[in-house]
């Protein structure tokens, strides 16, 4: 059932701006891209409360910052805030209020490698990531500089037709259980491996300048449906999630090398009742969670194959304790205390799950 409902500023958040948690040591919980140009909130869980933090000391950067994308804590506990305008802010001790900045420096390849960034990305093992324009960065703590990774620009004549931007903001950054590391972006995801630093990016345009390798077992897929990716996890099992707008989700078994393919199907009320999923969450109990722009959210359970429960709002009433406040899923996490955090269109819900997912409400 959903347990809480918290809209500090009642708001339609756009529907691209997703909104990122992060939980630090004392359990509190970091959100940003809850009000997009302002900063972020701490949910102080000993208190109940919300504390909104504003970029008051950047009165030269404020108007270049258009979001707050992402948020993560690091495993020395430093708190670490992307900016899409004002490069990257750390905050090494959460009881003071004094942020360090990273910006981006035309004359130094060893700044940040861009002041437009999306996803920071805290490694099992330590290492920070940062996707962002231009490609991704890894922090070097050593020597407080970063390792830029640079995706150059497709020339005029190889771009889509219709594609301005190019292929080069790279979005969400994860992990497989090999230790790769992969990104996704608007036009295919790329494959990173930290101990060869090689690339590979996956798509179908044969145009592509990177000379980037395509695995035989990919290419097929890759031809068959658009490169839009919004989303990708992978799991500890070797599995790969990929959503693709419009296109439903992508099942890609690394070991077993198989693809599977799943979208609507009208006919069955037991599948997905969308194809536009919004985001991808493995939980603490390896339930796949699918939150969607239109239709609330979609849980597999595991040992399942296709029957998929769906959590909605209340059209009629928006503030219905047992449902979601909006189907305008951004984002869903689960905390330290299993409690399920859903980002909507219309608020952030704290939902509990008791017992099964087919006696939740």
């Amino acid at each position: 059932c959903i347990r809480d409902r918290y809209n500090p500023k009642p708001r339609l958040l756009p529907y691209w701006s997703e909104v990122m948690f992060a939980e630090d040591s004392n359990s509190n919980l970091w959100i940003a891209g809850v009000q997009i140009r302002d900063g972020l909130y701490k949910y102080d869980r000993e208190k109940d409360e919300f504390i909104l933090y504003h970029y008051t000391d950047l009165e030269t950067d404020r108007a270049s910052i258009l979001g707050t994308f992402s948020v993560n804590v690091d495993k020395r506990g430093s708190l670490w805030i992307s900016s899409w305008g004002a490069g990257v802010f750390r905050l090494a001790d959460l009881r003071d209020t004094q942020y360090k900045q990273y910006r981006h420096k035309q004359d130094d390849p060893q700044s940040i490698l861009s002041d437009y960034l999306e996803h920071v990305y805290v490694y099992p093992g330590g290492d920070l990531w940062i996707s962002g324009w231009s490609g991704f960065s890894k922090f070097d703590y050593s020597n407080d500089h970063f390792v830029n990774y640079v995706i150059p620009y497709l020339q005029d004549d190889q771009l889509i037709e219709g594609d301005t931007l190019g292929y080069n903001n790279l979005l969400k950054v994860t992990r497989d259980v090999e230790g790769s590391i992969w990104l996704t972006s608007w036009e295919g995801y790329y494959g990173f491996n930290p101990g060869t630093t090689s690339i590979n990016y996956f798509s179908h345009h044969h145009k592509y300048p990177y000379g980037a390798f395509i695995e035989e077992v990919y290419s097929s897929i890759m031809q068959k449906y658009p490169n839009n990716v919004v989303d990708l996890i992978a799991s500890d099992a070797g599995i790969i999630w990929v959503s693709v707008f419009s296109g439903g989700i992508i099942k890609i078994d690394r070991q077993d090398k198989k693809i599977m393919h799943f979208k609507r199907q009208p006919d069955n009320p037991d599948d997905l009742v969308e194809n536009d999923i919004s985001n991808i969450y493995l939980d603490h109990e390896e339930r796949l969670w699918l939150g969607s722009f239109k239709n609330g959210i979609h849980l597999l359970p595991p040992g399942t194959k296709s029957k998929y429960h769906n959590y909605r709002a209340d059209p009629y009433n928006r503030l219905f304790k047992d449902m979601i406040s909006s189907n305008a899923v951004q984002k869903i996490y689960q905390d330290k205390k299993d409690n399920f955090w859903i980002g909507t269109g219309y608020g952030l819900n704290r939902m509990i799950l008791h017992g099964s997912a087919k006696q939740s409400h």
